[in-house]
């Protein structure tokens, strides 16, 4: 069997559950927050046993702070989330931005074990 034929088969599902937890994320969001998320990207763990990283963006500052105030250590399916202001993937302190940024971050997030 063709090796790269097989690796597209296996990754197409895994995508689609994927696609199918952060739908769920955003829904989980939504409904405890009262407000709708611009995006979701979930970033699976690359060891399965350990939980997942979500980038979420808001659309406003207003909403990413209530995201994080309603959310904060919640659980979702038994796992407690961690979540904090993101400004993007840049390490920097950024402590000019504190207060206006619209991103956050959802640590230890649960994914389907199947994935």
């Amino acid at each position: 069997m063709n090796t790269y034929h097989w690796i597209a088969r296996d990754v197409e599902p895994k995508r689609q559950r994927l696609a199918a937890a952060e739908k769920e994320l955003a829904e989980y969001i939504r409904k405890k927050s009262k407000k709708t998320a611009k995006s979701v990207d979930i970033r699976p763990h690359s060891e399965s046993d350990y939980p997942s990283v979500a980038f979420v963006r808001m659309e406003n500052v207003k909403d990413a702070k209530a995201v994080i105030k309603k959310l904060q250590m919640t659980s979702l399916k038994g796992q407690k989330m961690w979540i904090q202001h993101r400004s993007g993937l840049d390490r920097r302190q950024n402590a000019d931005l504190k207060g206006i940024k619209k991103k956050v971050t959802l640590r230890n997030i649960p994914l389907p074990a199947s994935l």
